[in-house]
């Protein structure tokens, strides 16, 4: 046989058996909600990092189209101010050849 200390032991498993149980079964099932949770929020985090690097993309993309438009009415508006210059030029000296007499 055991020791006194053992022989108590036992006793006292025998009455708490059932709580025992009952607080394992529980912890597992709060073990198994946190395990579930955490795999929730795991799955919303890459889905969210996906998202994520899906607008970056799209972002960038949208960055470069605008950074090549810009450049693009840059040069139409240097051309343009160049072309206006030049038809300024070629009204003035229309003007001044119908402001100068006739020379006969």
């Amino acid at each position: 046989m055991g020791t006194l200390k053992e022989t108590a032991g036992r006793a006292a498993r025998v009455p708490a058996e059932p709580f025992l149980r009952y607080a394992n079964q529980r912890f597992e099932d709060l073990h198994g909600h946190f395990d579930n949770r955490i795999d929730e929020l795991q799955a919303q985090i890459a889905h969210s990092v996906a998202v994520t690097h899906e607008l970056k993309a799209e972002l960038e993309t949208d960055v470069q189209v605008i950074a090549e438009l810009t450049i693009t009415l840059q040069r139409f508006a240097e051309r343009f101010g160049e072309r206006v210059d030049e038809l300024l030029a070629a009204v003035e000296r229309l003007v001044e050849e119908r402001a100068e007499p006739p020379k006969d």
